[in-house]
């Protein structure tokens, strides 16, 4: 509403127990796959409280315009020297940010397994 202070934005990485909430891809009977939901309900609960979070860049806090997974694996990954020691199967993510205005926009390297923020590009 004008007048009133913009919103704070921010992104959260959680993470996800695919088979619990897939039921293992097997078909269940109707109780073991109550019992099953209730199990990944609480799984997401207790993943959520655990969850990574990322503060917009203060150049360009207002808008999340993207977020694109990155993974590298050890065909596409490079070589150790260039890799700083890091697992040859990297799990990133890339968003872009705008300011209200949509005149700023800021590229950056979410590291999950580190919980830093790097920027890439501004413009």
């Amino acid at each position: 509403f004008a007048g009133q202070d913009n919103p704070r934005v921010q992104l959260a990485y959680v993470r996800v127990d695919r088979p619990s909430i897939l039921h293992n891809g097997s078909p269940r009977s109707s109780s073991s796959t109550s019992s099953s939901h209730s199990q990944a309900q609480q799984m997401a609960r207790d993943n959520w409280t655990h969850g990574t979070w990322f503060d917009a860049p203060r150049e360009a806090s207002e808008y999340l315009a993207r977020v694109h997974w990155i993974v590298t694996t050890p065909d596409n990954h490079q070589n150790d020297t260039g890799n700083n020691g890091q697992d040859p199967t990297t799990v990133a993510v890339v968003t872009q940010w705008q300011n209200r205005a949509q005149s700023v926009s800021v590229l950056a390297r979410l590291d999950l397994a580190r919980g830093r923020t790097r920027t890439l590009l501004t413009e």
